[in-house]
């Protein structure tokens, strides 16, 4: 897996992370603030920066957006944030790329507890059927 060493960010955000702890701390920070009633709009949530960053990752580089969910996981979230990050950049990532990803997924699963415990609030989307099975197998289900 890469950070973002072969992400061509473009000019399609209006802000780019230096790293991986920021883009995830940023995230997670964000999440939380999109739950609060009084930050319901995108406007009113500074680092809404990074969900679009991430959401990018997710559909344009596969790993570059494992390693920020891995980077999401590995710190302390409350289970809210769990299903964020499964609902929205894992399961947007298994939609767009899931052939691609779905060996290392599997492989997260089996070595990880918290991926797998992520993985479980993924739902189908768009996702093939094949692809589907083979997550709802690593999610335990």
């Amino acid at each position: 897996m890469q950070g973002f060493a072969d992400v061509e960010w473009g000019n399609q955000l209006d802000r780019v992370p230096s790293d991986m702890d920021e883009l995830a701390d940023a995230w997670i920070r964000d999440d939380v603030a999109a739950r609060r009633t009084d930050a319901g709009r995108d406007t009113d949530r500074p680092d809404f920066w990074a969900w679009e960053a991430a959401d990018y990752l997710a559909r344009h580089h596969p790993d570059g957006a494992l390693s920020f969910i891995l980077a999401a996981i590995d710190r302390p979230i409350s289970e809210e944030t769990r299903f964020s990050l499964a609902a929205g950049p894992l399961e947007d990532l298994l939609v767009h790329h899931g052939p691609s990803v779905i060996a290392e997924v599997e492989r997260l699963a089996r070595q990880r507890p918290e991926f797998r415990n992520t993985l479980v609030g993924v739902w189908q989307n768009a996702m093939g059927e094949d692809i589907w099975r083979r997550v709802s197998l690593a999610a335990g289900r």
